[in-house]
């Protein structure tokens, strides 16, 4: 993942149900045409997160409508704002050229890119250094789901950010074992745990609903995990060949 605000963007992110779970795969089909639109996550039953680039709050609320509107959701639905650190360095045309190499192939090595790019590897291991200490990319671990043993259980806790050491320290003291956790949000706490079945998922929520200052919390498991490139794959092309 790239930086937004590298694109004059924001990252956003949404959690709803669909009208019909059997129009899911269509409904995420139509998503993934959404500008912007990086990441979804499809959970069992009618459940989906849906995460984005935007460039402001009146895009991202047209956005947020269009996403209710494919998925027929007309109830109360959760979305946040990532507060992430801004870039610390003004990226080179080669810097851009890396990047675009990296987003269609995540795992290339040093030595492949260097010579499709014509430049040494100590260059380039010495500008992805760089880049990924001045906060201008980070890594996406994308996990096998169907694979996966047990049940990836997903939670979306509501509360507030002063909340969300208690919450995690609640979750680590259990001994559960933290696949994800998201606490860059100014309302909202994302965590993701690889549970052994789906009771000791249900006993989990039960006890962070009963946390003081929980104001929601909801637990969904995962079905599919799923990286849209396309956007951000174009994007960065332009700025290459620009």
């Amino acid at each position: 993942m790239i930086n937004p605000a590298l694109l004059g963007q924001e990252l956003r992110g949404m959690q709803l149900d669909v009208d019909h779970q059997e129009r899911k795969k269509e409904i995420i089909a139509q998503l993934k045409l959404i500008e912007g639109v990086l990441v979804i996550f499809d959970f069992h039953g009618k459940g989906i997160r849906v995460v984005f680039y935007c460039p402001n709050s009146s895009a991202m609320e047209r956005k947020i409508k269009l996403i209710a509107y494919i998925c027929g959701f007309e109830a109360k639905l959760h979305h946040w704002y990532t507060k992430l650190p801004a870039p610390e360095m003004r990226l080179r045309q080669m810097d851009w050229r890396i990047l675009q190499i990296l987003l269609k192939k995540p795992r290339m090595e040093i030595l492949p890119i260097a010579r499709q790019l014509g430049i040494s590897t100590r260059t380039v291991n010495r500008r992805l250094r760089q880049m990924t200490s001045s906060f201008v990319a980070y890594l996406i671990p994308v996990r096998e789901v169907r694979k996966s043993r047990g049940v990836i259980s997903c939670f979306l806790i509501t509360c507030p950010e002063e909340l969300h050491a208690l919450i995690e320290n609640e979750i680590r003291a259990r001994g559960h074992k933290v696949d994800f956790v998201y606490t860059s949000l100014t309302n909202h706490f994302l965590v993701t745990l690889l549970m052994d079945n789906l009771a000791g998922a249900e006993d989990l929520l039960l006890s962070i609903k009963n946390l003081i200052g929980v104001k929601e919390a909801r637990l969904d498991i995962m079905k599919d995990f799923i990286f849209v490139d396309s956007w951000l794959g174009e994007t960065v092309e332009s700025l290459t060949s620009g």
